[in-house]
């Protein structure tokens, strides 16, 4: 049975946040969920068709965002990842400064584009927090991360330098299916009515779920 392309599978779909709930976004949102939900049901084939199911990521580049008002400081190196090895962590080795706390005064933005006909098509999904950027990192980074940073109650990160090692499965709980391709996602947060942004970008592959 030929596959769907990407394209026809992953919509644009927008949805903004007040906190922490959803309260609305494009009727492509909805058209996700549903195919999550079929998908959900362990129909193979479907998943097949579609190029979606359950994943695991295989992350080629972690950077800081070209942005002119990016404050954030990145050098960084992962491990290459191993097919014949699926499930082991890619080691992440970080060099970060930030120049201001993370906190939930501000707000936050993620943008993900999917590689397609040689090509990016941006903002395959974008998620706007209009507050609790730091609630939101703590609730969507991969668990490895959150960790890292302490986000704690009340959630602060806070500015300064850190030297991260840590090994990677790139989990994120709030995304269990998600179409096969190559992803470009970017993560932004600042101030309102700010000058600056902290934002930093990740390049990879999502893959079938052995």
């Amino acid at each position: 049975m030929r596959k769907l392309p990407v394209c026809f599978v992953l919509p644009v779909c927008r949805i903004a946040v007040f906190g922490q709930r959803i309260v609305g976004g494009s009727r492509n949102c909805g058209l996700y969920n549903a195919l999550v939900n079929l998908v959900a049901q362990h129909n193979s084939q479907l998943s097949n068709w579609l190029n979606l199911g359950p994943w695991i990521a295989d992350v080629k580049r972690v950077y800081a965002c070209d942005h002119p008002k990016n404050e954030l400081r990145l050098r960084s190196n992962i491990t290459h990842f191993n097919p014949a090895r699926p499930f082991a962590p890619q080691t992440l080795t970080a060099f970060a400064n930030f120049t201001h706390d993370l906190d939930d005064s501000q707000w936050a933005r993620g943008k993900v584009d999917i590689r397609s006909n040689n090509q990016w098509k941006e903002n395959a999904f974008v998620l706007n927090f209009r507050n609790r950027a730091c609630t939101a990192a703590k609730e969507n980074l991969p668990p490895e991360l959150a960790q890292y940073f302490h986000l704690g109650t009340p959630c602060v990160s806070k500015a300064g330098t850190h030297n991260i090692v840590v090994n990677m499965t790139w989990r994120y709980v709030n995304f269990p299916v998600m179409p096969y391709g190559t992803y470009r996602a970017e993560f932004s947060s600042g101030p309102p009515a700010s000058d600056w942004i902290s934002c930093v970008g990740f390049i990879g592959k999502i893959i079938p779920k052995p």
